[in-house]
């Protein structure tokens, strides 16, 4: 064999290596179980869910109120209806947060 040849095999070999060694190693800080599998996260709460949902439509409702996105070509042509939609959504999920239980 030439050594061409040799230096391209021992570059696929590189490569193959550096492949496997990438797709056996993780983020180290993920946190892990006894048997070294990755613990996932819990799933979220209803209450942290409305929270997320809260922080949307108070975001939503900031863009509309901004000079660019309530003058913007992308505007919705009826900002009140918007804004007012938006109110009623924001009401629904207070008034569930503030539920008791």
């Amino acid at each position: 064999m030439s050594l061409p040849l040799y230096y391209a095999l021992g570059a696929a070999l590189l490569c193959l290596a550096a492949y496997w060694f990438l797709r056996e190693t993780e983020d180290p800080t993920l946190p892990r179980d006894s048997f070294g599998e990755p613990i996932k996260p819990p799933p979220k709460t209803r209450h942290q869910e409305l929270v997320e949902a809260r922080d949307k439509v108070l975001r939503q409702m900031e863009i509309l109120q901004s000079p660019m996105g309530s003058g913007s070509r992308n505007a919705p042509p009826n900002v009140e209806y918007e804004m007012a939609e938006l109110n009623a959504v924001l009401e629904e999920i207070n008034a569930e947060l503030s539920a008791p239980g």
